[in-house]
């Protein structure tokens, strides 16, 4: 079974957050559970943007599969449209021109650029530089051919932690932005896949889509309700290296779920392994206690960077963070004890007995 046949599979079971290869899952499509929408959900998935597979599933009854066709096309196209502008792999990005003026004044960017940036700048704010948009020198030293490979040294750590600083972040009406010094650079991958869901969701709404899953592999956004009126089961991934499975589920409706954590992306070195959560304080790989913090908010952009931001403050700085945000969360310590936000602790069900709702 190939990945998209396994992320699908399971959307059917639990509509898991991040998905691992698994040999044991069923390949039957996504249902939606109910009368009024279609028996087996219109599916399609992309393995080749953002990095990760993308699978969205519409339930509405409706719409014509050649009308559906059409219309998850433009998602994957406005989703196309986002990686072409805010990658820093691409050479032509719009974030590599601002990256490329660093500390020669402003570069003109587009509207939706411009607005991203300055939500992101807000978060970095909000979080006290636990999520900051300026760590591109930093995550550049973590990777080989754009991969998260490489192991930097102590030396190559420090000379570049000095240029991570959110407030060297200029932005001026119209749409201008700047870097203070030379050599900084942003790295929106901390919130870019979020933006690119929201926009997705957008094409969906539209087209006159209320019924529907996406899932951007550790972004999962579920619109409206199951056709027959009850709320999503979405599934929070097995925070632990090396297994797959859930370990809770939380019941949803209308509302983006977002998990980080450190099991996501990780390379071993000399018996030690390193993720690719960074903390933008040391340089190094975020080891704040947490093994994943999940965030429920209307907007994907918003739960992706604080996601982020959670799993890097660690428990009790992102329990206060949620709180002032105003969103929902589900933070899994490295005691393996889950901690659920007011808001949504009735509706979180364990489903491995190694961890306890605490």
């Amino acid at each position: 079974m190939d990945q998209a046949e396994f992320r699908g599979s399971l959307i059917a079971l639990f509509l898991t957050i991040a998905l691992a290869a698994a040999t044991t899952a069923c390949s039957a499509p996504p249902r939606g559970d109910g009368e009024g929408g279609r028996a087996e959900a219109f599916t399609r998935a992309r393995a080749d943007l953002l990095g990760t597979v993308i699978t969205i599933s519409v339930f509405d009854a409706g719409p014509s599969d050649a009308a559906l066709e059409a219309l998850l096309e433009r998602c994957f196209l406005a989703i196309a449209d986002v990686e072409a502008r805010m990658s820093v792999n691409r050479a032509d990005s719009e974030i590599s021109a601002v990256n490329g003026a660093a500390g020669d004044g402003p570069v003109e960017v587009s509207a939706e650029l411009y607005a991203i940036l300055t939500r992101a700048k807000g978060i970095a704010e909000l979080s006290g530089g636990a999520f900051d948009p300026a760590i591109g020198p930093i995550t550049a030293l973590w990777k080989r051919d754009g991969v998260f490979a490489r192991l930097p040294a102590e030396d190559e750590i420090r000379a570049r932690l000095p240029l991570v600083d959110y407030e060297g972040i200029e932005l001026a009406a119209p749409n201008r932005v700047s870097l203070a010094a030379r050599g900084m650079a942003l790295d929106l991958g901390g919130i870019a896949k979020g933006y690119a869901c929201d926009r997705a969701v957008a094409a969906l709404r539209e087209g006159g889509i209320e019924h529907a899953v996406l899932d951007f592999g550790g972004n999962v956004y579920v619109m409206g309700t199951k056709p027959d009126g009850a709320n999503w089961r979405v599934g929070i991934r097995l925070p632990l290296m090396n297994e797959s499975g859930v370990v809770c589920v939380v019941e949803a409706a209308e509302i983006s779920v977002v998990t980080s954590g450190g099991y996501e992306r990780f390379f071993e070195q000399d018996g030690a392994v390193y993720h690719h959560l960074l903390d933008p304080k040391t340089g190094r790989p975020a080891h704040s206690g947490l093994l994943s913090a999940t965030v429920l908010a209307l907007s994907s952009t918003e739960a992706d960077g604080l996601s982020t931001a959670c799993f890097v403050r660690g428990p009790a700085e992102a329990l206060r963070l949620l709180s002032e945000s105003g969103c929902e969360g589900i933070l899994i310590d490295e005691d393996r004890r889950i901690y659920v936000t007011d808001g949504i602790r009735d509706a979180v069900l364990l489903t491995d007995e190694r961890f306890s709702l605490e």
